[in-house]
């Protein structure tokens, strides 16, 4: 089972979304802790995506080892061989 390939642009895309969103938001906002609150919230919202997404590529690295973003070659080598 191979998963999706992720798109750059459109995570980007949305990413830039929410903090436009909540700056938007924070501008039209009289009181201060309301602000504080939506701006603490877009800050969160950009943190879980972005977790989310770096743990969606590992994941996708893990079952489609023939990705682009695959190590060439293996990550432990195997000292016990002799020639």
């Amino acid at each position: 089972m191979t998963a999706e390939p992720i798109n750059k642009l459109w995570l980007a895309a949305r990413l830039l979304a929410l903090v436009v969103v909540g700056a938007v938001a924070m501008l039209f906002f009289t009181s201060w802790i309301v602000a504080v609150i939506v701006g603490g919230l877009t800050i969160a919202a950009v943190a879980v995506d972005a977790w989310v997404l770096s743990r969606g590529e590992a994941e996708r690295v893990a079952v489609d080892p023939s990705s682009d973003s695959a190590p060439s070659r293996p990550l432990l080598i195997d000292l016990s061989r002799r020639r």
